[in-house]
């Protein structure tokens, strides 16, 4: 990266409105299955200007990294993007693997111009100011959507929205705390209002994990300030920061206190007090760990390839199913589509066996021997190596429990920021380091080419699937069914692997009431990853609305395997084998649901065989017994046999205010 600071402010800019794209709306939602495209057209679209720059005007003083950088930090994610590469040659998507692939040479990109950008008079400032400056403006959002509920009331979904901040805010916070402690005057208080900021994102998000790695990296920090005599002149100032930290959330509860909508008891208390929800939450990921090593133990040396988590969670599924029928964690995640492993290190095994797992544990060796030299020059030296270090530790802690990491590219590029913070003080050589070679024009130009190579096939790769999504929405707008019809196709053709599109143009020829056409688009799209547990129930309705109940029965058995702990499943199950005159199985099977959960059993069984009129009459009457039908689950599934009863009795179509059901 060059030294002039121009350039240094472009590529600040430039990350910073990748950051920020996130907020920008693009119409209607582009639904691109497991794979998120925002933030990575965006950063493809910021390197592949860098990477352009740096062709036009090569820098005259690039610096080599240093021999143990290179060793631990460069060579191991080199061959981390070559593993993941090759093993598109035996993953079922290999499409997937070669984005992994380009994200990855994307965070390497990245790394190297950082690193570079680090070695300017104020490349560190003007970094930190971006990635603080971004996530301040993230928490101001999630501080207003906070305030909202508690005004307002409704749902509560702050949590999903801004969760994903917390891995990137407990990252840069150790460097944050030690650079705000250093400032004078006005930049000082500035600072705090930053770290208030950034802990009411924490605050207002929910996340357990984020709350206490929130607390672990700020008492860190505070720490090694009070414990080491070389930084007692900071203890006025961390003091000044806990309290702001402190007092911050009284503010967003005054609302609670004074609206009738809210709550005098705050939400994260809620939170954490909520034993269903942790129960819940750890039980899906109880899910992913056994999904992950029924993967690893199938493919335990190459692994099924990289980024195919995802796209082969159902196969691997239905193996834990068939193995542990019983197990209540199969209860979890019925009505979603789980995309990642919640845990990087385990998603890693799985996707790239234990080769890479090994260039993974190499890489964190380069992290240990850091963390090492950072413990050995406590006090001696600055508190900004040791801090890097802390952050690092606390996004892999993370990582172990997350379900973004870096399978988030705007995570990674704040991860990667902090490892170069790390890097320049731990993995330098100080002996030599005025001696470190410039690297040739040629050298630099290369890297260059490379890194924009790697963002426009990132770029086309997401231009299709983008153009793909966008067609399935117009064509869902389409009144005119053949013209519709034509654009599904060519989504359809645009990106095989997208089950959505498949699901879209299934169901609306199930509105059109050509079933025997959508069963085979809706089939599709169940075998290529949308295999929710209503999507199981629209196939069953097609076959059982073209007059083949045997195949809608066949459907739901299929469903059963999967979901073998659900309660919608096992009761949809036993009302078509009821249909088809199996009554004994039937009963089976509506007595293993009733024996999970007896109230959602009931609603579920008066729902599907008396109508949703006769299922909320039974819940106001009966509520020790019925469930009230708006808090069944999975909800969009109410909605499905609503309508397959309406189109199977006509008598039952007619317009019901469902908020009288509650």
């Amino acid at each position: 990266m060059p030294n002039r600071i121009n350039s240094v402010t472009l590529f600040c800019v430039g990350w910073f409105l990748t950051m920020m794209s996130l907020l920008v709306a693009f119409g209607r939602p582009l639904v691109t299955f497991v794979h998120m495209w925002q933030v990575e057209v965006a950063a493809a679209l910021f390197l592949s200007a860098t990477c352009v720059f740096l062709l036009v005007r090569p820098p005259q003083r690039f610096k080599l990294p240093p021999h143990d950088e290179l060793k631990f930090i460069i060579l191991p994610i080199v061959l981390f993007i070559c593993w993941g590469a090759l093993s598109a040659l035996w993953a079922n998507s290999w499409k997937s693997a070669i984005h992994h692939t380009l994200v990855w040479i994307l965070f390497l990109i990245f790394y190297l111009f950082v690193r570079a950008i680090l070695e300017t008079q104020h490349g560190f400032r003007d970094l930190g100011i971006t990635v603080v400056s971004a996530l301040a403006i993230f928490s101001l959002g999630a501080v207003a959507a906070y305030i909202s509920y508690l005004v307002f009331g409704g749902e509560v979904s702050v949590g999903i929205r801004y969760a994903k901040y917390g891995e990137q805010i407990n990252t840069v916070l150790p460097l944050l705390l030690v650079s705000v402690v250093r400032l004078q005057g006005r930049r000082f208080w500035i600072g705090v209002i930053s770290i208030a900021l950034l802990w009411l994102l924490i605050y207002c998000s929910l996340g357990r994990i984020n709350l206490i790695l929130f607390a672990t990296g700020f008492l860190g920090i505070a720490a090694l300030i009070f414990a080491l005599p070389r930084f007692h002149r900071y203890r006025k100032k961390i003091l000044i920061a806990t309290a702001a930290v402190a007092i911050s959330p009284l503010f967003l509860q005054v609302f609670g206190l004074f609206f009738e909508a809210g709550s005098d008891v705050p939400l994260v208390a809620q939170r954490l007090g909520d034993r269903e929800s942790i129960s819940s939450s750890n039980n899906f990921r109880q899910l992913a760990i056994g999904v992950a090593f029924n993967m690893i133990e199938a493919h335990p040396v190459a692994g099924l390839g990289s980024d195919n988590f995802g796209m082969e969670f159902n196969e691997y599924r239905l193996r834990y199913a068939t193995e542990h029928p019983d197990d209540p964690v199969l209860m979890e995640a019925e009505d979603t589509i789980p995309e990642r492993a919640h845990n990087e290190f385990l998603q890693i095994l799985s996707e790239l066996g234990i080769v890479g797992g090994g260039i993974a544990m190499w890489f964190v060796a380069g992290l240990g021997i850091m963390a090492f030299r950072a413990i050995r020059n406590l006090g001696h030296r600055s508190l900004f190596g040791p801090s890097a270090v802390l952050g690092v530790a606390l996004f892999c802690i993370s990582s172990l429990v997350s379900s973004f990491s870096f399978r988030l590219i705007q995570n990674g590029f704040v991860f990667f920021f902090v490892l170069a913070v790390a890097a320049k003080f731990f993995l330098e050589n100080t002996e030599a380091r005025q001696e470190r070679t410039i690297a040739p024009t040629a050298w630099v130009r290369g890297l260059a080419v490379i890194g924009l190579a790697g963002c426009l096939l990132l770029g086309g790769y997401w231009s299709l699937r983008l153009y793909s999504a966008h067609l399935t929405n117009e064509a869902n707008y389409t009144p005119d069914l053949d013209d519709a019809t034509r654009l599904y196709t060519l989504a359809e053709q645009l990106d095989d692997e997208n089950p959505v599109v498949r699901n879209s143009h299934g169901l609306r020829l199930f509105d059109e009431k050509r079933y025997s056409e959508a069963v085979l688009l809706l089939a599709e799209a169940i075998r290529i990853g949308q295999a929710r547990s209503v999507d199981f129930s629209y196939l069953a309705s097609a076959y059982r609305l073209s007059g083949d109940n045997a195949t809608a029965e066949e459907a739901m058995g299929n469903a059963f395997q999967l979901y073998p702990m659900s309660v919608f499943v096992l009761t949809r199950y036993a009302d078509l084998l009821e249909s088809n005159g199996k009554s004994n199985e039937a009963k089976q099977f509506l007595d293993r649901a009733k024996a999970i959960n007896p109230r959602e059993a009931n609603t579920w069984w008066v729902l599907l065989t008396e109508g949703s009129d006769s299922a909320a009459a039974r819940a106001l009457s009966n509520n020790e017994d019925f469930k009230p039908l708006m808090d069944l689950k999975p909800l969009n599934a109410v909605y499905a046999i609503r309508l397959e009863r309406e189109l199977r009795f006509p008598a039952e179509a007619k317009r019901v205010d469902f908020s009288r059901f509650r």
